[in-house]
């Protein structure tokens, strides 16, 4: 991607206050216009999205209403046209207690970057970049 590109970003959150301040910060830091952010409110939506378009970064909750980040990064790795491309970010505010017997499985399906909640804005910032 060249320097004049826009990179595409979906946010998936099922708590709507935190899909709106995230879209809300990512618009705010002026990388990311509204036309280059899709916000979604769970793995159906997110299945939605990919199926309409190609994400340069995918910023995803662990916990999800209709599943969790592991049924979204299936979802990557099946409709996206090169999914290798694609960087993800997971986001949980319960890491250790909810994610250890699902850490395996997440890395055999792809890299991704881990997120403690509350996230932290300048790192998040760096790894948008």
């Amino acid at each position: 991607m060249n320097k004049l590109e826009r990179k595409k970003i979906m946010v998936v959150e099922d708590e709507i206050d935190n899909l709106n301040i995230i879209g809300t910060f990512l618009e705010f830091c002026k990388k990311y216009p509204k036309d280059q952010v899709v916000l979604v409110n769970g793995v159906m939506g997110a299945t939605m999205a990919l199926a309409r378009y190609s994400f340069d970064i995918v910023l995803t909750d662990f916990n999800l209403l209709d599943g969790t980040a592991i049924d979204v990064l299936r979802a990557i790795r099946s409709q996206a046209e090169d999914s290798s491309e694609t960087k993800v970010i997971v986001m949980s505010g319960l890491f250790e207690e909810n994610m250890s017997d699902f850490q395996t499985e997440l890395f055999h399906l792809r890299p991704f970057l881990k997120f403690k909640k509350p996230i932290d804005i300048e790192r998040l910032k760096k790894e948008l970049e």
